[in-house]
């Protein structure tokens, strides 16, 4: 389910072939960045919240790319997203 390959204060998580991207932030907390989803960047001050706020943030990006008509990557397109579980089929896959 994770995977973790450790790279000093950056690293990476696998769930369900998503990468999130975490970087360590030396004033605490982690940032979080689904390279997947140009633009979709989170943070948490604990790494489960940092993975509770990418969660809402792919939801968010996911919603618009669907409403402004976006090529969407076809992980996220057959409900592999952590955070959706019910993608519609119709979305394009990029």
């Amino acid at each position: 389910m994770l995977v973790f390959k450790e790279k000093s204060t950056h690293f990476q998580v696998i769930n369900k072939g998503i990468v999130l991207d975490f970087t360590k932030e030396p004033e605490g907390g982690y940032t979080v960045t689904v390279p997947s989803l140009p633009g979709c960047v989170s943070y948490g001050k604990t790494f489960e919240e940092a993975i509770a706020m990418i969660k809402d943030a792919m939801q968010g990006y996911l919603k618009v790319a669907r409403q402004e008509e976006l090529l969407i990557p076809f992980l996220f397109i057959q409900g592999a997203c952590p955070a959706e579980h019910n993608a519609p089929s119709s979305d394009k896959p990029n």
